[in-house]
């Protein structure tokens, strides 16, 4: 039972435990010369029910926020119910509480006691042999029940406190888990980067597409990179070229599109010296036996052009390689960990082959072999129901000039992207994937079924193309970078783009970025952005002209990430909680 489920338990053991003693005054309340101490009883019931309003309002507090409002009425109504046990409600109540969770899980459990002896002593003198004597004792005499009382009333009372002060703290610690989960998101995409890079054994060019993700999670101080990065994951659209039916004898090349999962898979930690040489116990004349995981490969040959190639898929099909870790040695383990499971997936040919099979929950595997860890990625299809041969992207600074082809960007779509943009330059900053000067042309979006839709805003992409390089932007390093971050200011240009729904005038004739002009022309629209909204031109004036930028300190920085989350981010996020 999770530490949260017994807080449910608890707070449904006092309306019990109330009910015992209500019902354990029958038979002995006619008897005249006990009469006088069924103030006793009632004085111990009424503080009883002092300490379950109290600690129904220490878990309404708890939840608000947290969960929506009407399942905290469902909770604090049915203590005992489902919602209780849901692990994703239990671990934003560890989040909330940050450090203070154990002590929280220890009170719970010590009010729970004192009611379980309190409730076992009343239900002991309800045999009908004992006499009315012995029933009223438990009633008449104050120290059976005190000490237990004052377990529970300062009980509740800790977790008021605990409640109160880790909520007024919440907003300072969002904002270091905030910090903590950009600095994970980091080092996740440039590894997964590098194993999408050696995925590719191909000569084609292929348009990849990473969705941008307005992200959180709940994060406790006891959460290392491994546990926040099992929850992560990563969107991504890849095109390839797919041969169309409608001619067998004289196919031709259409662009297809496939989207996809990316996740962090479980890596075996390295085996200590001491655990190299333990092996099953000698007691047991059971024969011994090693489970080594198998594999089905299937190949498969597709064409794209003049070239074919074969294509092996390994598929894992047997007991997870954690569960036999333990009963092997190094050597087999090894053997097993790098040369079955780190069988890296042939992307290109894995796309080509989908096409032409039934849908799969998987695709294979990534492998970055970087000399620090060896990480792996599984791969699984997106379905969509959409003809993806007919899908297309469109930039935003075409959107932003060309208004008339494309559905217009509501108010609170402008909002949306302008966080989504914001928080994944944290997240992205000093990977491959975004430029160090970002602009409305490297930020996409989908069109599918050639039909411009609003609801392609809602998922902007930057796009690389690969296995190859492509033209990074013609960047005038004038003095002013000397003094201001590049990706901070380009971000700002981008929000006010983003928010006036146009290009800058700096930007209308050229295809290189001039810093210099850039920061002029958005100095010149400051008033124009502070119409639209305060918290928004705040933020925009932190990228332009504030006191973020520091000289020599990029955003992997901590303490700026941090600054740029609760500065920019946050303001952002205020603007469209609100919209």
């Amino acid at each position: 039972m999770s530490g949260f489920e017994i807080a449910g338990v608890v707070l449904g053991s006092i309306p019990l435990l109330i009910s015992a003693l209500e019902h354990y005054g029958e038979g002995i309340s006619t008897i005249q010369r006990w009469r006088k101490y069924q103030r006793e009883r009632q004085s111990l019931i009424r503080n009883l029910q002092t300490e379950q309003v109290k600690l129904q309002n220490v878990f309404e507090k708890l939840l608000v926020g947290l969960v929506p409002a009407s399942d905290i009425e469902v909770m604090i109504e049915n203590p005992r119910g489902p919602l209780w046990r849901q692990e994703a409600i239990e671990r934003k109540i560890r989040a909330r509480l940050w450090m203070s969770w154990t002590v929280f899980d220890d009170t719970i459990e010590d009010i729970r006691i004192a009611i379980d002896e309190m409730q076992r002593e009343i239900d002991s003198q309800r045999d009908g042999n004992v006499s009315e004597l012995r029933r009223g004792i438990f009633t008449l005499k104050r120290f059976h029940y005190e000490e237990r009382l004052s377990t529970i009333r300062n009980g509740v009372s800790n977790l008021e406190n605990l409640t109160d002060r880790n909520i007024e703290l919440e907003p300072e610690r969002r904002v270091r888990s905030q910090t903590k989960l950009f600095s994970v998101l980091r080092d996740m995409a440039g590894s997964f980067y590098r194993a999408l890079l050696t995925s590719f054994r191909c000569s084609c060019q292929h348009q990849v597409g990473l969705a941008l993700q307005r992200r959180s999670a709940d994060i406790t101080p006891m959460d290392d990179d491994d546990r926040i990065m099992k929850d992560l994951s990563f969107q991504l659209a890849i095109s390839y070229e797919s041969m169309t039916r409608s001619d067998e004898a004289n196919p031709e090349a259409v662009l297809s599109w496939q989207e996809i999962v990316v996740k962090a898979t479980w890596t075996p930690p390295p085996l200590a010296p001491s655990q190299t040489t333990k092996l099953a116990p000698a007691k047991s004349k059971a024969k011994k036996s090693v489970s080594f995981l198998s594999f089905q490969s299937t190949t498969s040959t597709y064409s794209s052009g003049t070239s074919t190639t074969t294509v092996t898929n390994v598929v894992q099909n047997s007991t997870e390689l954690h569960t036999l870790i333990p009963n092997l040695t190094m050597g087999v383990a090894s053997s097993v960990a790098f040369s079955s499971v780190g069988v890296a997936l042939d992307l290109c040919g894995t796309l080509h082959q989908a096409q032409k099979q039934a849908a799969t929950d998987t695709f294979g595997t990534l492998v970055d072999q970087h000399p620090q860890a060896t990480r792996r990625y599984s791969v699984h299809p997106a379905p969509s129901a959409d003809d993806s041969r007919s899908w297309s992207v469109v930039s935003l600074r075409d959107i932003l000039d060309q208004k008339s082809r494309f559905p217009p960007l509501s108010y609170r779509d402008r909002l949306r992207l302008a966080v989504v943009i914001s928080s994944s330059v944290l997240q992205l900053h000093g990977t491959p994937w975004l430029p160090s000067i970002l602009t409305s042309r490297h930020i996409f979006f989908i069109q599918k079924n050639n039909s411009p839709n609003p609801a392609m805003y809602w998922q902007p992409v930057l796009l690389r193309h690969l296995p190859g390089g492509e033209d990074q932007p013609v960047i005038d390093q004038t003095a002013i970078t000397a003094e201001r971050n590049p990706t901070l200011l380009s971000l700002g240009c981008v929000l006010i783009e983003v928010i006036l729904g146009r290009t800058l005038d700096s930007r209308s004739a050229r295809a290189g970025v001039d810093l210099m002009s850039d920061y002029v022309a958005a100095q010149g629209l400051m008033d124009e952005v502070r119409m639209k909204s305060s918290n928004y031109e705040r933020a925009v004036a932190s990228c332009v002209d504030g006191k973020l930028h520091r000289h020599g300190c990029g955003l992997e920085d901590g303490d700026l990430c941090q600054d740029v989350y609760s500065g920019v981010v946050a303001l952002l996020e205020r603007d469209l909680e609100n919209s």
